[in-house]
């Protein structure tokens, strides 16, 4: 069965059709029908790590998933108003910017990081969309992994789409990512170091795991060997 996407794509194929069929007008129409229907297929909002979360336009738009999930603070990284519920039942952050490869939104990812952080060391929930969900709202998932996981763009743009498939940032802004890692990775060891120590919980756990699990490797190997 197609996406709602590709029959988007087929529909501005037909538009040459002879003008006295006001087709235009109708593919205006059916174009509008299935940006609803794929935004009410795709109300759901995706977990990244504990208390992040990614979604689209349509999640943001599902004031009762969005309750029942517990999302308590939304990111919207895309050209649009906040809604007036979110000013009323969540904490709310726009910041204004076109899905395009010449947008620059490496500035932002401070401010956003700073706003995602605040809650998630609170252990609230964070969701961070844009219109489809794919490229400025994983741009900023990317960039916040980046920071507090010390992920490469690569390594968490893979994280990013074992959660959520159709996660891809586009070229001008996995260039953003790779700059903004460079920056922060180009610091004194001393400072790198420090910020290690601030590491978000799940990575701190996950390195103790892999310590603990090369501990009993050497034990079990000297219990052989005596």
């Amino acid at each position: 069965m197609k996406s709602s996407m590709e029959h988007l794509d087929i529909l501005d194929e037909m538009a040459d059709f002879p003008e006295e069929l006001n087709v235009k007008a109708i593919l205006e129409k059916v174009k509008v029908f299935l940006v609803v229907k794929q935004l009410k297929e795709d109300s759901s909002p995706n977990l990244v790590i504990p208390n992040l979360y990614i979604g689209c336009l349509g999640t943001v738009l599902n004031k009762k998933k969005l309750l029942e999930t517990q999302i308590t603070h939304i990111l919207s990284v895309c050209e649009m108003p906040i809604f007036p519920y979110q000013v009323e039942d969540f904490k709310s952050l726009l910041i204004n910017i076109n899905d395009s490869v010449d947008q620059e939104i490496k500035s932002k990812f401070e401010i956003a990081n700073d706003f995602i952080h605040s809650a998630i060391q609170k252990k609230q929930n964070v969701l961070i969309h844009c219109f489809a969900g794919k490229s400025r709202s994983a741009s900023f998932v990317i960039a916040y992994l980046i920071k507090f996981l010390q992920m490469t763009p690569l390594q968490a743009l893979k994280l990013l789409q074992s959660k959520r498939r159709i996660a891809q940032p586009n070229m001008g802004f996995m260039k953003q990512l790779d700059a903004y890692h460079k920056e922060l990775y180009r610091q004194p060891q001393i400072q790198k170091e420090k910020k290690q120590e601030e590491t978000f919980p799940l990575e701190k756990k996950i390195k103790q795991n892999e310590q603990e699990e090369d501990q009993k490797q050497i034990n079990d190997q000297l219990l052989l060997n005596s």
